[in-house]
């Protein structure tokens, strides 16, 4: 899906949602060497092991596909070869994700449809930046790619990205008229030497080109029989031409990572737990040295004695400072002394570094009739000592208007114990900005056994920022008493005091502070018929002349990855390149952006007809994001409001059975909660600017 868009009049949110599916290969070597893989085209978030703080990159770009054939096949070229790169020594830390990304292979499909052949290039495979293995090219079945010296076609991918690189081997081009026979592909780039090239079509057969002496796949045979090409071999072997006029050429194989890495041994010196009442988890504590304890996240499996007996059970633990570390048990239902054993901790995705423990790994759980309070918001627990406010269990109140908005909140106090949960007193807040935050409903001081209690918080600031406070909850549960949660909330003012008398214009019943209210004011208005004033809230043009980011006139946002005309980027696995390729977005005067645009996307401008007029183009993400959002300031109560903006697919009407844009417009307030939503309905590709309008009475208030 391509579109770009111009004029917007108002603030919105856009989101496009595509799924693919994966498998994630992990092998495990040594104890103290392993290797993640992954030969499964995408884009995916890798977690650091605990301790791990460098590794080895290696990439192996996607190959390109053999030509296919529409009957106006000349040559018949093989796929080029993925390159490879390959890094040592990158630090990494436990504390951050890396992502990677496995190029898919080319693809040159014949279309019965319309008698042509959709060309798509192998994609680059890549760890961060730092590491970027170029796709090979995919050539059309007309394109003679020989020369004087070697006679083999420039196809085999070139400039790839680290401390060590090779290119993939050219592809094999055909021989017309005559020897008729299609070309073979080119190898994969191998971990030692460049990929080899196909050979070129002779009298009897073709011949795909080896690859590298180290994980270079071989390009796939060409063909002259009525049957696709054959494919290149993982990773990064170049597909084979086809000769017989309305087949496929080869697709070009997958590209590769492996990542490898040393892993340290985790060991404990102290294991304890809380105590806990019936049909509750205890909290368990671990230490150990810091070097054996290191800073990350890991997966705990441990064992559990009679009565509450249990085998295998894991549970996530995260160290934030190294040396200790804390997790909760599943359920322990019956009142007893129970044996927990702590068997192995591991860490990263998929496990990748485990250590088996054997010393200072266990300890008795005491499992008594006690009071236990538990604290939720929204349904989602608040843990005790939680020190990250979230808008998901209310203790993040987002964005509120000072002095003119109240936003409150509702928790809830449960006794999972099995004795009465007393309250010492109701809720209090302390911390900086305590002011902001007031308990307005108060729980009941007593909970029976299996009850609950209710109590709310309101968030009302006077000034604008970050406005940040602690809420403590003192009862006779020993061990989580008191029991206190952070509070956050972001004070803002987007409405102005248009008379100077200190009250914001939505609120402020008399703006001009003429004695009259502004209702009469409006009434008596229309019912002479008075002049209306529009006013612009937003009015985004993105302006005139170069490429520049999206936030031209406003401070816009977008989560697109930004391509200028210059420096080369990867994006959702596109080639390093300044090709406005999947994921990524500029502004600017023309669509004429990528080496392949001008045989597919619009070739005008914006929909006002200025030729140095800019429009902001995105070429739509495989991934759920956000094309553009912007807040709108000063809107007053129950006033209509015009929303309009230009919408054109990027697509050509000659570029058929591409997917078309369907834009989703949202309307949120401050606290997120969406006012108004606007489908647009599927856009199609028939080189005409559409104009999108709808007139809305949105509840200023909530804006």
């Amino acid at each position: 899906m391509n579109l770009y868009f111009n004029s917007m009049e108002k603030n919105y949110l856009i989101y496009f949602k595509l799924f693919l599916t994966f498998v994630i290969f992990f092998n495990c070597g040594e104890l103290f060497s392993q290797t993640y893989t992954n030969t499964t085209p995408g884009t995916y978030t890798i977690q650091v092991p605990a301790g791990v703080t460098s590794l080895q990159a290696e990439a192996w770009g996607a190959g390109g596909a053999g030509a296919g054939n529409n009957g106006n096949a000349l040559k018949n070229g093989g796929g080029g070869g993925g390159g490879y790169a390959r890094t040592p020594n990158i630090p990494v830390s436990a504390t951050t994700s890396c992502t990677v990304t496995v190029g898919a292979g080319g693809t040159s499909k014949f279309n019965s449809s319309n008698n042509s052949v959709t060309q798509v290039h192998g994609g680059a495979s890549s760890f961060g930046t730092t590491v970027i293995a170029t796709g090979g090219k995919t050539p059309q079945s007309w394109e003679d790619f020989s020369n004087s010296t070697s006679n083999t076609g420039p196809t085999g991918a070139t400039g790839s990205t680290g401390s060590v690189t090779y290119n993939g081997g050219n592809g094999g081009y055909g021989a017309y008229p005559g020897n008729n026979y299609s070309a073979s592909g080119g190898g994969g780039a191998g971990s030692s030497n460049n990929g080899s090239a196909g050979s070129n079509t002779s009298n009897t057969s073709t011949i795909g080109g080896a690859g590298g002496s180290t994980g270079g796949g071989k390009g796939g045979n060409g063909r002259n029989s009525n049957i696709v090409g054959l494919s290149g071999t993982s990773s990064g072997g170049g597909g084979g031409g086809v000769a017989a006029t309305g087949y496929s050429g080869g697709a070009g194989a997958s590209g590769k990572i492996l990542l490898t890495y040393s892993c340290p041994t985790y060991s404990l010196s102290n294991t304890a737990a809380q105590t806990t009442s019936p049909n509750n988890s205890s909290l368990i504590t671990v230490t150990g040295p810091t070097s054996t304890l290191p800073v990350g996240t890991y997966t705990v499996t441990y064992d559990l004695s009679s009565p509450n007996s249990a085998t295998n059970n894991t549970a996530t633990m995260t160290v934030s400072t190294a040396g200790t570390g804390t997790f909760s048990t599943t359920t322990l239902t019956t009142v007893s002394t129970t044996t927990i054993t702590i068997k192995t901790l591991s860490s990263g995705s998929g496990n990748a570094c485990s250590s088996a423990l054997t010393a200072n790994n266990t300890t008795n759980i005491l499992i008594a009739n006690i009071p236990t309070i538990v604290v939720t918001g929204n349904n989602i627990t608040i843990a005790n000592r939680d020190v990250t406010p979230s808008t998901t269990d209310n203790t993040n109140f987002s964005t509120v208007q000072i002095s003119s908005l109240v936003v409150t909140k509702t928790f809830i106090i449960k006794n999972t114990g099995s004795t009465t949960l007393t309250l010492t007193s109701s809720p209090t807040i302390s911390g900086t900005n305590s002011s902001n935050f007031t308990v307005t409903t108060a729980p009941s001081l007593s909970v029976a056994s299996g009850g609950s209690t209710t109590f709310q918080i309101s968030f009302s600031p006077i000034t604008t920022g970050t406005k940040t406070a602690t809420v403590s909850i003192s009862s006779n549960d020993t061990y989580n008493s008191p029991y206190e949660f952070a509070l956050e909330g972001e004070a803002v003012q987007y409405f102005y005091d248009s008379d100077g008398d200190g009250v914001l214009d939505d609120v402020d019943v008399d703006d001009d502070n003429d004695g009259i209210l502004d209702v009469t004011e409006e009434a008596n208005c229309k019912a002479v018929s008075g002049y209306a004033v529009n006013y612009k809230f937003l009015n985004e043009t993105f302006g005139t002349g170069t490429r520049v980011q999206i936030n031209t006139t406003y401070d816009a946002t977008t989560t697109y990855c930004y391509q200028d005309a210059t420096t080369p980027t990867v994006c959702e696995g596109s080639p390093n390149s300044t090709d406005l390729n999947d994921g990524k977005y500029t502004v600017g005067p023309t669509a004429q952006i990528a080496s392949w645009a001008a045989g597919i996307w619009w070739l005008g401008g914006d929909h006002t007809g200025d030729a140095n007029g800019r429009m902001a183009l995105f070429n739509a993400s495989y991934n759920p994001g956000i094309f553009y959002t912007a807040k709108i300031t000063g809107a007053l109560p129950n006033i209509p409001v015009t929303y309009s903006f230009w919408v054109l697919n990027l697509d050509r009407i000659s570029a058929s059975g591409r997917l078309k844009p369907n834009i989703k417009v949202e309307f949120k307030d401050l606290n997120d909660t969406v006012l108004a939503t606007i489908y647009t309905g599927d856009i199609t590709n028939d080189e005409i600017w559409h104009q999108f309008k709808a007139d809305l009475n949105l509840p200023a208030k909530r804006f």
